[in-house]
């Protein structure tokens, strides 16, 4: 059976262990994620079964917005929160003004280095394993482009944001590069992704929702998906 499923990923869960349990669920292994996801990261993780190349390749190439909360005035060896703590700095006089004018230097068509700690390939291995074993790789940058980013607030040392932005971009050196820029650091605390391509937030389920369903029709994996399956394929 062909078709779309949008999951909202739950929190440390990763894309690769949401897309096991879920074809596990439904039994059906004839699937793949699109657009992978932090195992911080909760929204939207759609994920394909059977087969159709003009869904996948729209998917992969669409643009998408996030929601991020930053902390500022830590630095921490993968940008968010699972890393551990490089350096610490006091917070002072940082105002919105003065945020605002520094988000404007973050858009446009921006170069971007990935995280050391990321599954971007280095010579055919994914660069979180030299950073395991505390190995310096050359770092290639690739460009992006960051549409928008909307200040929502300034508490303290968090900051919260959404960000409209390309393919391929990492929130998490975004933000380490913010507060590079800023001269304390910062890292990600929270994040998620709330559109891709033309989903939002109102189109996707829960994974405990997907299991409510699946008890309703006695783990009929035929009934469950034709009810599951997003009904907005109108781009295919």
């Amino acid at each position: 059976m062909n078709g779309l499923l949008l999951l909202d990923k739950p929190y440390k869960w990763t894309s690769r262990f949401s897309l096991k349990t879920v074809c596990n669920l439904l039994k059906n292994n004839n699937a793949g994620y699109y657009g992978v996801l932090d195992s911080i990261a909760t929204g939207i993780l759609p994920i394909l079964f059977g087969k159709n190349k003009k869904i996948s390749i729209e998917l992969s190439n669409s643009d998408k917005c996030y929601e991020v909360i930053a902390c500022i005035g830590i630095r921490t060896s993968t940008y968010d929160s699972e890393g551990t703590i490089i350096s610490k700095l006091s917070i002072i006089n940082i105002s919105k003004h003065y945020i605002l004018s520094i988000l404007k230097k973050f858009c446009g068509n921006i170069k971007q280095y990935s995280p050391i700690y990321s599954n971007v390939k280095y010579l055919g291995k994914p660069s979180y394993k030299y950073a395991l074993n505390n190995i310096e790789i050359i770092k290639i940058p690739r460009y992006v482009n960051i549409y928008n980013i909307k200040f929502i607030y300034l508490k303290n040392n968090l900051l919260k944001l959404k960000i409209l932005c390309s393919k391929g971009t990492y929130i998490r050196s975004l933000i380490n590069d913010i507060g590079n820029y800023i001269g304390c650091g910062a890292y990600v605390y929270y994040l998620r992704r709330i559109k891709m391509y033309n989903f939002n937030e109102s189109d996707i389920i829960s994974f405990n929702y997907i299991y409510k369903i699946s008890n309703f029709y006695n783990f009929n994996k035929y009934k469950i998906m034709r009810y599951l399956f997003t009904k907005k394929l109108d781009f295919i």
